[in-house]
């Protein structure tokens, strides 16, 4: 749905701040929705919305300009969303507002949105110089293919819980060769990879939710054989007593010969 709207009006991907609100959307997704429309269209990301919102009594939301909207913020590294938050709620646009560096949220009046979201992303733009800086995925390890099993998933668990002050490891795994890809569902991509040569083990990898990922499309439609460097999230995987490993595939890129 964020997407359609997107789509719908191109000109919110020209500013360096991109803030979607649907009445709709409950409060309990907007987080989420937030950090994907961040990382996929590399800049900071607020939505907002209205469903299961106490004031409303979990009612059908409508369009007043007294309807309270709540909104969620995600950022990365090199933008200081809370800050920008912080400052508009200062001025008195907004009801209630905080957070960090990298996450905030707040809610305003639906007739002072559009005016939080001139005044958030003026204040994004003087952080910048008007220009985003670069989001850098930063790789924990670099891995063979076969590297990737149960037990170093298992010793990874130890470094939980994972958060803004310690991210989950990324781990870079090159010259993967292509072998199958599915889609599941329509939007999950199962895609399975194996090391060089014979024997060298497979490894199954996921992109959730990634009907419109342009990683995602490209892996589906690549031949089999062609060889990937991989970057994802490992995880252990004890499904029905089956011990194994998940790969969350965060991105992909052809190797160069």
């Amino acid at each position: 749905a964020a997407d359609a709207i997107i789509m719908g009006d191109r000109s919110l991907l020209e500013k360096n701040l991109l803030m979607v609100e649907e009445p709709s959307w409950h409060v309990g997704v907007l987080g989420i929705v937030a950090s994907r429309l961040k990382d996929k269209y590399h800049r900071p990301a607020i939505v907002g919305g209205m469903g299961g919102d106490d004031k409303k009594n979990n009612t059908t939301p409508t369009h007043g300009d007294d309807d309270i909207i709540t909104a969620s913020a995600r950022s990365y590294t090199g933008v200081d969303i809370g800050a920008a938050i912080m400052a508009a709620r200062q001025t008195g646009l907004l009801l209630a507002g905080g957070g960090h560096k990298m996450a905030g949220g707040f809610k305003c009046l639906r007739k002072n949105w559009q005016a939080a979201r001139d005044f958030i992303t003026h204040h994004i733009d003087k952080q910048c110089g008007g220009s985003l800086p670069k989001s850098i995925k930063k790789i924990a390890s670099i891995l063979p293919l076969t590297a990737l099993t149960t037990d170093l998933a298992i010793e990874m668990e130890q470094l939980e819980p994972f958060g803004t002050a310690n991210r989950t490891p990324l781990i870079m795994v090159k010259n993967a060769r292509l072998e199958k890809s599915t889609w599941l569902k329509e939007q999950h991509l199962s895609v399975f990879f194996s090391g060089d040569g014979m024997g060298k083990g497979t490894l199954r990898a996921m992109m959730f939710r990634a009907i419109n990922n342009k990683t995602a499309q490209h892996l589906a439609a690549s031949k089999r054989g062609t060889t990937f460097h991989l970057l994802g999230e490992l995880y252990a995987n004890d499904w029905q007593s089956n011990k194994g490993v998940d790969f969350f595939l965060v991105d992909a890129a052809i190797a160069q010969e």
